[in-house]
């Protein structure tokens, strides 16, 4: 069995807090948080996004998949979060999400705190 954690970040579509910003912050968020995931053991990253509305720029930035079905955002965020939300899933089964806008310190607290991704 796999062990690993997945580590969303989730682009819900282009809204007010999300539709401006320089590539530089994108590369800060999306590049840097991934680096820092990945050096963790048996975490994988991923960006998923809603539809792309607002991204063009930022494409060639990092990777993004797209929420084929909507199946991330029917199982986490039925609702349009503002900004963007992550969710963290652990291989059984247990997961944390984060919806709506955040900092990269939330993503990383909650990464390391075994209490919140164990209930």
């Amino acid at each position: 069995m796999d062990e690993s954690t997945l580590v969303i970040q989730y682009y819900p579509g282009k809204d007010r807090c999300n539709s401006s910003g320089s590539i530089s912050s994108v590369k800060s968020k999306y590049k840097t948080n991934n680096r820092k995931i990945l050096r963790k053991d048996n975490h994988v990253p991923f960006i998923i996004y809603k539809n792309d509305e607002g991204l063009e720029p930022y494409k060639k930035v990092v990777k993004w998949y797209e929420d084929y079905n909507q199946t991330i955002e029917k199982l986490f965020f039925p609702l349009h979060y503002n900004c963007s939300s992550f969710v963290i899933i652990k291989s059984n089964g247990a997961y944390f999400s984060y919806k709506g806008a955040y900092s990269n310190n939330q993503l990383f607290t909650v990464l390391g705190s075994d209490e919140l991704l164990n209930k």
